[in-house]
């Protein structure tokens, strides 16, 4: 579901070729617009929403090195149609891609076992030494029209001088603010829908599941439902993460040395035919929300 939920940056074809090997770009600033006197235009008699003339924090470069997505298709060599196992190692791979993509952009398995730069859904709160601004209230897991609501707030506060709502200032932003009219993510387990949806807080239009406030549900498959740094959540409870939009890139699926052959395994006639593709799942890191949920009405 995230790969329907989300549009392929696009590439010119210097950037196709070196993408795979690590990449690095500067988010759009989050400047909020402000309210301004018509007979004093200056940015010091703004009062919405509480520039004052504060000076402007340049957004921060975001780091990123991609990961691969490989897929085996192991078969008997009795009978064996080289192209025909190629072309189903290669659907296979494709069928798989979006599961594999979002339990990495969940758990940051690969990112964290090699110290890689980029960010993942389930890092440490704050208090923690992470990122994540941890919205569960103190009594524990929230009903999941709470939850829904509480990352609804989180991301319209986000960045705003003057948050609204029951959350206090310094749960609006984890880093840049989202900026004004740009849209969020909630991320959560494909069994939260028919909750939200008994409910009527999410439609379909098109490929997108959305909220009523137009933020994108994405029910990825590939995510496990752990808490930030991650934990285990409560029994019959589950987290839930918002942030602002996620971006994908995917490599043309390829065979592994073009041969099957490379993968034959003479002593019991199997051949294993591999297909892989780099990905990458990121986002500007400008907000990070996480909520536990119970997973029942």
């Amino acid at each position: 579901m995230l790969r329907a939920a989300v549009t392929a940056d696009p590439e010119d074809d210097k950037v196709a070729a070196s993408w795979p090997r690590g990449f690095a770009f500067l988010p759009y600033g989050a400047t909020q617009p402000e309210s301004i006197d018509v007979c004093d235009r200056t940015t010091a008699n703004s009062l919405y929403p509480g520039g004052g003339g504060a000076e402007v924090v340049l957004p921060a470069r975001v780091d990123y090195v991609p990961f691969v997505v490989s897929h085996q298709e192991p078969r008997s060599t009795f009978g064996l149609d080289a192209a025909q196992w190629q072309d189903r190692a290669l659907r296979s791979l494709v069928a798989g891609t979006s599961s594999a993509v979002e339990y990495e952009l969940w758990t940051g398995t690969i990112a964290q076992a090699k110290g890689y730069p980029q960010r993942w859904l389930a890092m440490p709160v704050i208090a923690d030494g992470g990122p994540v601004v941890d919205l569960t209230p103190a009594g524990g897991p929230v009903a999941p029209l709470r939850a829904l609501g509480l990352l609804e707030q989180a991301l319209a506060n986000a960045g705003a001088a003057a948050p609204s709502g029951a959350q206090d200032a310094v749960n609006v932003s984890t880093g840049q603010p989202i900026g004004p009219g740009r849209r969020g993510m909630i991320h959560c387990l494909p069994e939260m829908l028919p909750l939200w949806q008994a409910n009527g807080l999410i439609r379909r239009e098109g490929k997108y599941l959305l909220t009523l406030m137009d933020s994108i549900v994405v029910p990825g498959s590939g995510y496990p439902g752990t808490g930030p740094g991650g934990s285990t959540p409560n029994v019959g409870a589950a987290w839930l993460y918002a942030t602002s939009m996620i971006h994908i890139r995917l490599e043309d699926p390829y065979i592994v040395d073009g041969e099957w052959l490379a993968d034959l395994d003479r002593s019991v006639n199997t051949v294993a035919v591999t297909a892989q593709r780099a990905a990458a799942a990121y986002w500007d890191y400008s907000v990070h929300f996480a909520v536990q949920t119970d997973l029942e009405v």
